[in-house]
């Protein structure tokens, strides 16, 4: 495959808390462990402090998370070649992460490390005055509420010590997403953020010396979709949620020839929600009245309502007005010959000024290719490349996977859309950022998945503000699925075994807010 280092301009600039853990995920997935980046963190940090500090007398404050796990992995590695003491504010009980466990055990065969508790605190200030450097690994994104007991009392101790302190990646005590300071937090002399900057720090004016330490992530963590970016669209799910408090779908499509179409993607919308919500979603299908009676009875957990198959608007803005819904797929099933542009045109229109999220499939596609003014940043076009060509002029069937992106990325840039672009190779943008999904099997090389995604894809928007984001975890959650039944029953598989297991492969996403 072509290499991804030139597609790394193309992601986030910044990291919030929720996108340096969907990264975590996303490393895990390739193999790319918390260990290994617990390592490669307090290498990297090693090497640019003894660059410039050697000789220096180092204490390592570290918590009982991930950033104190960084910090004791700094401390092996300046052991040989500097004066270094650590020190633990908190205690050894609370240590749960496995890189905290496993660099603490190594750590404590090689030197003594310090427990500070309540009752020990002032012992710090006498560690304090013999150091040259402070180094603050106590409280990374983690970050909850304000700070209090132990760790305010520390971190008093080193603000008013005016020592040089140096914070990995985030000072203790600053939200990462906006900047908020604690009453009590770390003042630092330097920041070693570690991959990149987050978001609140560089919202942060008050914040320097700040410098970027490489800890090898892998480019693909990044630039290709995975379960990270699944659990990034997944809106948590309040304990007394039902079916009408978050989002709703309706899909619109079918015809006498395709109605199985529209089926499949309310399907997939349905159980999609319910997997995420942990509750049943409210879907709702808008098909000709042709195969209303027939979808009823192939559906009977699907709200069905019909409308005139005819150039007319007869009933679909009533039903598009009086449905309940967050998100919109049109397009499923739809027979171009018997929809007019100006129907499926009013429709996207109505839409519009609802402000909904619309999913565009299939028939409806081929409509924008003479309206493309009403193309919106909130509208999700799926396409393959046949639809591609329809709608852009530009054929890419046969091109290199660096054309293909960057004529993804110019016609997003250009229409304001967000567009996922089918294939083995699939390529999501909103015209700045850019995920590809990487099949490893042809499982859905079959009719009916491309329908299967659109309702998995108006799923996640009915309840996931960004669009973008929304569209990453339906292609990364449905090309998994296909993956994972690949495996079980090879190259037999039809669009209804992939919406059986949707609440198989999205549950252990599920999280629950009282």
């Amino acid at each position: 495959m072509q290499s991804l280092k030139e597609f790394t301009i193309y992601t986030h600039k910044y990291f919030s808390k929720r996108r340096a853990y969907a990264l975590l995920a996303n490393a895990e997935a390739l193999g790319f462990e918390e260990n290994i980046m617990t390592e490669n963190a307090g290498s990297a940090i090693a090497e640019y402090l003894m660059r410039s500090k050697k000789g220096y007398n180092f204490l390592i404050l570290c918590g009982t998370g991930g950033k104190g796990a960084v910090g004791m992995a700094l401390a092996r590695h300046l052991y040989n070649y500097t004066n270094v003491r650590v020190a633990i504010i908190g205690n050894i009980s609370e240590m749960h992460r496995k890189a905290a466990l496993l660099n603490y055990r190594i750590l404590s065969d090689m030197m003594n490390i310090d427990m500070i508790d309540e009752g020990n605190v002032n012992t710090l200030k006498r560690y304090l005055s013999k150091s040259d450097t402070v180094i603050d690994a106590m409280i990374g994104i983690g970050l909850r509420g304000r700070l209090t007991g132990l760790v305010r009392d520390t971190i008093k101790m080193v603000n008013d010590s005016k020592k040089e302190v140096i914070s990995i990646d985030i000072p203790s005590g600053v939200d990462p997403d906006t900047g908020t300071m604690n009453v009590i937090h770390v003042k630092p002399t330097a920041i070693l953020a570690l991959h990149k900057i987050k978001k609140g720090i560089a919202k942060n004016s008050s914040m320097q010396g700040l410098n970027t330490i490489d800890i090898g992530v892998p480019i693909s963590a990044e630039v290709l979709s995975g379960p990270g970016d699944v659990a990034l669209a997944t809106e948590p799910t309040y304990l007394y949620a039902n079916k009408y408090s978050r989002g709703s779908v309706l899909v619109i499509g079918g015809s006498k020839d395709y109605h199985g179409a529209p089926v499949l993607a309310a399907r997939a919308a349905n159980m999609a929600i319910a997997a995420l919500r942990l509750s049943s979603g409210y879907v709702t299908v808008a098909v000709p009245k042709q195969i209303e009676m027939l979808l009823r009875q192939q559906s009977p957990g699907i709200i069905v309502k019909g409308f005139e198959e005819s150039p007319e608007l007869e009933g679909v803005i009533e039903i598009i007005h009086n449905t309940k819904h967050t998100a919109m797929v049109l397009g499923p099933g739809i027979a171009n010959l018997k929809y007019s542009y100006k129907k499926l045109m009013a429709i996207i229109k109505y839409e519009r000024e609802l402000g909904n999220h619309m999913v565009i499939d299939a028939g409806a596609m081929k409509a924008l290719t003479k309206y493309q003014n009403l193309i919106r940043n909130d509208m999700i076009l799926t396409p393959h490349y046949g639809e591609y060509k329809s709608i852009s002029g530009i054929d890419l069937s046969k091109e290199t996977l660096h054309n293909k992106v960057m004529s993804a990325l110019d016609f997003a840039k250009r229409y304001n859309c967000v567009l996922v672009l089918k294939g083995n190779e699939t390529i999501i943008t909103n015209g700045d950022l850019l995920k590809i999904n990487i099949a490893k099997t042809p499982a859905l090389a079959t009719m009916g998945t491309g329908d299967v995604l659109s309702g998995m894809i108006g799923s996640y928007a009915s309840v996931h503000a960004d669009s973008f984001e929304s569209a990453v975890a339906a292609v990364y959650a449905h090309s998994a699925i296909g993956d994972a039944l690949y495996a079980e029953k090879g190259s037999h598989i039809i669009a209804q075994d992939i919406i059986d297991r949707i609440p198989f492969e999205l549950k252990r996403y599920d999280t629950i807010k009282v």
